[in-house]
């Protein structure tokens, strides 16, 4: 008995290695190679206003994308015990759909005036990301971490690919339309997601209001992640979009190096019905160490790495860094705990929760960013994170008492 459970841990700690150096991949060649050159090849204002861009895309396509893979995670232990199939291929054109329609009105109010071209490629990046976060679902489901690592490698080489495209033609839409391409043709070849039938289970209203559920909440959660790059650009321009996310460079690659990790406890997860009072007791204990100690790191090194990556932004950045990766290091915190919310709080306290933290962010936002600058969005971030841990925390120990022994 022992033997097997030291065999699982075992197995849970190498899929989150692999999973992590899977995605440590794409990260370096999109944030560490592609977006520093990038940023020098264009101007202030147009690199701010492609993060913005790219930020309100992945508010749309991701959180469908994830909202739809969680969910797929989060019943899957129920559709294997009633050996049932469906559902999903129905959420899948409904979402895709969702995703096609919704991304070029967005982007045309967020902009005003948008040139057709540019939105059919937009929209096509959006798309992209989507099917290829929900296709990877099925990768998920067979704990192939394996597949999984060759499908962020397939991404990087299509950064990659589409960053030498953007060298000749000057259009930054191609680095990743070619790596979301890519990828989603990988995960359809690899899963047979793409040859489920088209039936609608006895399941099919319980799973969709939870996806209903989940989608909102995701979109409340993503967007305290995405919303400071959208909210800046229309209040102080793509300069300050640049400067900004020059300074939260390294909380953003610590968010999403932590992904695959909580991807990987969730897909275990999946397979049990509650989550033990022991496992937040092992889960926080790391968690506030892991931020801690990332947080020092990013404070030593911050002004050496952003005078290679971003030198034409370094002074003003320097200026945010303390507040800024502090914020970041809270956000990692919830990212980390995330899982394990997920499966202690029901999904309407989950949508109250990310709901909340992103009304303090906003109202904070609108307050500060005139007396402070960037530097009030900054500690507005801070603030939300902070009102959304305590009440994650305060839902699972206190008000519903969900954590049990």
């Amino acid at each position: 008995m022992n033997h097997s459970i030291t065999d699982k841990k075992k197995r849970i700690a190498t899929d989150m290695l692999i999973n992590l150096v899977g995605t440590g991949l794409p990260l370096i060649a999109l944030q560490l190679i592609v977006y520093p050159i990038v940023a020098r090849t264009i101007d202030a204002d147009a690199y701010g206003r492609m993060q913005s861009l790219i930020s309100v895309i992945f508010l749309i396509s991701g959180t469908i994308g994830g909202a739809l893979s969680t969910t797929r995670l989060i019943h899957q232990y129920d559709y294997q015990e009633r050996n049932s199939i469906g559902d999903f291929s129905i959420l899948n054109i409904a979402s895709v759909s969702i995703v096609a329609v919704a991304t070029p009105i967005v982007i045309s109010i967020y902009l005003g005036e948008i040139v057709i071209y540019e939105l059919v490629l937009i929209t096509l990046i959006s798309i992209l990301n989507y099917t290829e976060l929900y296709f990877e679902v099925g990768l998920r489901l067979q704990l192939n971490y394996r597949k999984i690592f060759i499908n962020k490698l397939i991404g990087a080489v299509g950064y990659l690919i589409g960053f030498f495209i953007f060298r000749v033609v000057l259009d930054w839409h191609y680095i990743f339309i070619i790596a979301y391409l890519l990828q989603t043709l990988y995960c359809m070849k690899s899963t047979n997601l793409i040859h489920e039938p088209l039936i609608r289970t006895n399941e099919f209203s319980d799973t969709a209001r939870s996806y209903g559920s989940i989608t909102l909440a995701s979109a409340f959660n993503k967007s305290l992640t995405y919303f400071d790059k959208i909210l800046l650009h229309p209040l102080m321009g793509g300069e300050a979009v640049s400067v900004y996310y020059a300074a939260n460079i390294f909380g953003k690659l610590v968010l999403q190096v932590l992904e695959p990790i909580t991807n990987v406890v969730l897909s275990y997860l999946s397979a049990e019905k509650k989550v033990s009072r022991s496992v937040w007791g092992l889960t926080i204990p790391i968690g506030v160490s892991f931020c801690a100690v990332m947080y020092v790191f990013c404070l030593l090194v911050s002004r050496f790495v952003l005078s290679i990556l971003y030198p034409q932004f370094v002074d003003e950045a320097m200026k945010l860094i303390p507040i800024s990766t502090l914020s970041l290091c809270v956000s990692s915190f919830v990212n980390i705990i995330h899982p394990l919310a997920l499966k202690s709080i029901k999904t309407n306290r989950q949508i109250i929760i990310s709901g909340a933290g992103l009304l303090c962010y906003v109202v904070l936002a609108l307050t500060l960013y005139k007396p402070y600058g960037l530097m009030g969005c900054c500690i507005a971030l801070l603030i939300s994170y902070i009102v959304k841990l305590g009440l994650i925390l305060l839902y699972c120990f206190v008000i519903d008492r969900s954590v049990r022994e």
